[in-house]
């Protein structure tokens, strides 16, 4: 990981710049925008039309192309803040604090949703909306993270200073990201063991992985679009206020 920091570190300190970077983002959002929306349309028609109903679960399997992406993306946003807390600790860059602002709020939306997904899929499936198994909690906890976070910078940006300490406490907190993904084979949990990525395979309908696949894409789409445009925005106003 330290060797991986140190070449994204001189690959920005002696070949990019913030300017550049906003500017390089700019142009390729356009692009984001248009195949964000083209695997959104081919996700739902996968995921609606196309793949079949559960054996178990039945047509409720459907809220998986919601909850599974939302939890991906989820995780993603929080690797992108646990790396930009890093550089913000220690390098105090400004480019990291702004995209530690941008993604931040990104992700706590995609973890309430997929909390919310989750119990939605869980009540026909378990027959109850929560149970405080490995899975669930570490996720929870997740979710508790971003929400420290944006409180905390809230409070501090009415107090005009800033919290340093709230990016330590990001880095300790990616702890929680493997814990939430080897929960289900660390403990006996009601949530399903891994089918995407697991030993020997995914284990799971090839229609249904499609449409997964695509929503996915979508996710990831998503995410780019909508951090570039809140990186953009930081940059703005952290101008202005300069």
């Amino acid at each position: 990981m330290s060797i991986v920091l140190s070449i994204i570190a001189n690959i920005y300190y002696n070949y990019l710049s913030t300017d550049k970077i906003i500017r390089i983002s700019l142009d390729i959002l356009p692009i984001s925008i248009i195949l964000m929306f083209y695997a959104l349309v081919t996700g739902l028609y996968h995921g609606l039309v196309s793949s079949p109903p559960d054996y178990q679960m039945g047509e409720t399997v459907r809220i998986m192309y919601v909850h599974v992406p939302a939890v991906y993306g989820a995780i993603l946003c929080y690797f992108v803040l646990f790396v930009s807390s890093i550089f913000t600790f220690f390098k105090k860059s400004y480019l990291a604090y702004i995209s530690s602002r941008a993604i931040a709020p990104i992700g706590f939306t995609l973890t309430s949703l997929g909390l919310f997904a989750g119990m939605v899929w869980g009540y026909p499936t378990w027959g109850t909306w929560w149970v405080w198994d490995a899975r669930l909690t570490s996720f929870f906890v997740l979710w508790l993270f971003y929400l420290v976070y944006l409180v905390s910078n809230y409070i501090y940006d009415k107090k005009n200073s800033d919290a340093n300490f709230i990016h330590l406490i990001n880095i300790i907190g990616f702890i929680n990201v493997p814990i939430i993904k080897f929960s289900v084979n660390w403990w006996a949990t009601l949530h399903q063991a891994p089918t995407l990525i697991r030993s020997g395979g995914a284990s799971i309908n090839h229609g249904m992985f499609v449409a997964l696949m695509w929503m996915l894409g979508f996710m990831t789409l998503f995410i780019l679009s909508v951090f570039i445009l809140r990186l953009n925005s930081w940059h703005f106003m952290k101008g202005k206020n300069k």
